[in-house]
């Protein structure tokens, strides 16, 4: 396909066109999606003589992924895969500690067509709900097939923006295969050691012009041979490593008979050891001491772990708050103290006007002046101390947005109470309290970050240690 003269008719839109590497950008970004949604089709691009990207078309996605992306990023994909009475999905997901500052690298394929759908978006964020850190997003690439009936691709001329007609069907079906994948994962980071490169060995040269001008004593002339192998017999012995291997992506020529190129079996293996049992998830750890008083090392047979103990604490009592938070909204507690509210004339009328909305979520309004109000009973879920400023966060919501999202408020308040009854920095523990920490963190639901999304653990493995120690080479 040849393009030329693109603005020949339409001048005045080749004035407002922006900088080369502008719009070479948006170019190779929508072809990096084509690549991903059709993994079957070989893609070329060049510019200026240079190769900017090249796909093999295998119709493998994680061998067009890792086109796109890079090698690096492969390796930390997950397979997903689901299927419902109306949808199928399948691709795959970065793990939470493969993560970029925008959402540009969430792809959504619709029938074999890159599109894009706000609900969607969010659906895969909540599917990684507290393992990605404040601002983070991850990278997706999921295929999702359905009956063109359920979805409308005439909401916008550009045809990415879809509607569909199940649409809460789909983000639950998307939000919980997400879920699931990294429940079943282990997602303790393992630090890798990148040794500095050594330089080349240089072949040796024998100057015999050197050798007669400035030689004044007689030598015994050296045999080449025997020099080039004493020079080898002094190398290092070259070790490989399943991890450290970098597996080129070029397909080999063969004939419509031949299988497509498949990724290579290191990786398959890594994935399938990756899948643990959720009671394997976190292996047993034995603390062996503290590091500044933050962190806990442990230790057991595939390595050395440390442990971050104030986010290792905040997400156990995150889940544990968020359980006693999760009671039924219509359990009220009464107050022997009501509590006092003063608003705004504005507010005022807001209040009167929606006080069913606000008895529906257990908030019983009783006017006691021109502008206040008291409340002597609340939802027995508020946590001590904070119920003045839940409930005016309750008035303020459903002034906003007319509704009441109750779920968002239990998460807000129970990450609220987590991170303040945590153990702090600086706070030496002793082996039994390291102990209980570290066998109460492997009952959590998500033992590998904080609410926060940062991370919990880290592992060094042992070849790791004793690669840095020159133990093996």
């Amino acid at each position: 396909m040849v393009v030329e003269d693109l603005f020949f008719n339409t001048p005045a839109r080749l004035k407002y066109m922006k900088s080369l590497h502008t719009e070479l950008g948006h170019i190779t970004e929508l072809l990096n999606r084509f690549a991903l949604s059709h993994p079957n089709i070989r893609f070329e691009v060049f510019h200026n003589g240079n190769q900017l990207f090249r796909t093999t078309g295998s119709g493998d996605m994680l061998q067009a992924i890792s086109n796109v992306y890079g090698m690096k990023v492969a390796r930390q994909m997950l397979p997903v895969a689901n299927t419902s009475l109306d949808f199928t999905l399948k691709g795959y997901i970065g793990k939470p500690e493969l993560t970029r500052a925008s959402r540009n690298y969430i792809t959504m394929i619709i029938n074999g067509r890159y599109i894009k759908n706000y609900r969607l978006t969010q659906a895969i964020a909540q599917g990684y709900h507290t393992m990605l850190p404040i601002g983070r997003h991850p990278i997706v690439v999921l295929a999702i097939d359905m009956d063109p009936v359920l979805v409308d691709v005439n909401v916008h001329p550009s045809k990415l923006q879809v509607r569909f007609s199940k649409e809460k069907e789909l983000e639950a079906l998307v939000q919980e295969t997400i879920k699931q994948t990294l429940q079943k994962t282990n997602l303790i980071p393992e630090m890798q050691h990148t040794p500095r490169e050594k330089p080349r060995s240089v072949q040796p040269q024998f100057v015999f012009e050197e050798t007669k001008r400035h030689s004044f004593e007689k030598e015994e002339p050296e045999d080449p041979a025997s020099s080039l192998n004493d020079t080898s017999s002094h190398k290092e012995p070259i070790q490989t490593n399943k991890t450290d291997i970098e597996y080129a992506w070029e397909p080999e020529s063969k004939t419509p008979q031949e299988k497509p190129h498949t990724w290579p079996e290191p990786t398959v293996q890594a994935h399938e050891e990756s899948e643990v049992k959720d009671a394997q998830r976190v292996p047993p750890m034995y603390p062996i001491g503290q590091l500044h008083g933050t962190y806990i090392l442990a230790e057991n047979d595939n390595g050395l772990y440390m442990i971050d103990q104030h986010a290792a604490q905040e997400r156990i009592k995150y889940e544990h708050f968020k359980k006693q938070l999760g009671k039924p909204e219509n359990e009220l507690q009464d107050l022997l103290i009501p509590l006092t509210f003063d608003f705004s004339g504005q507010e005022k009328i807001f209040i009167d006007n929606n006080r069913s909305k606000l008895e529906a979520i257990g908030l019983y309004f009783e006017e006691f002046g021109p502008q206040s109000y008291v409340i002597r009973s609340h939802p027995n879920w508020f946590p001590k101390g904070q119920e003045e400023s839940i409930i005016r966060d309750m008035v303020e919501q459903i002034m906003q947005k007319d509704m009441m999202d109750i779920e968002t408020i239990r998460e807000e308040a129970a990450i609220m109470m987590s991170c303040k009854r945590s153990i702090k920095a600086n706070h030496h523990l002793n082996i039994t309290d390291m102990t209980h920490l570290l066998e109460s963190l492997r009952k959590a639901e998500n033992p590998y970050t904080c609410p926060h999304g940062r991370p919990v653990i880290i592992h060094f493995t042992s070849y790791e240690l004793e690669k840095m120690f020159k133990r093996v080479m």
